[in-house]
């Protein structure tokens, strides 16, 4: 789940994840009913901030990181 959150706070995983919206929602939402509740709520945030009105008009993840 580390490399999942790693990959959605990158350009191309934000984009990647407006693509592909169900599949990771089911993914973190798997990891956070299992074993890994900790890092499925780190991956539904930076999930989260990518489907953002905001986050879809910018591709930069900087400006939620700061």
């Amino acid at each position: 789940m580390r490399y999942v959150n790693n990959w959605l706070s990158e350009p191309l995983g934000m984009r990647e994840a407006r693509l592909k919206a169900v599949e990771y929602s089911a993914l973190i939402r798997k990891h956070m009913e299992g074993n890994y509740p900790l890092m499925g709520s780190r991956c539904y945030y930076t999930f989260s901030r990518t489907q953002t009105l905001a986050c879809i008009k910018q591709t930069s993840p900087l400006p939620f990181l700061i």
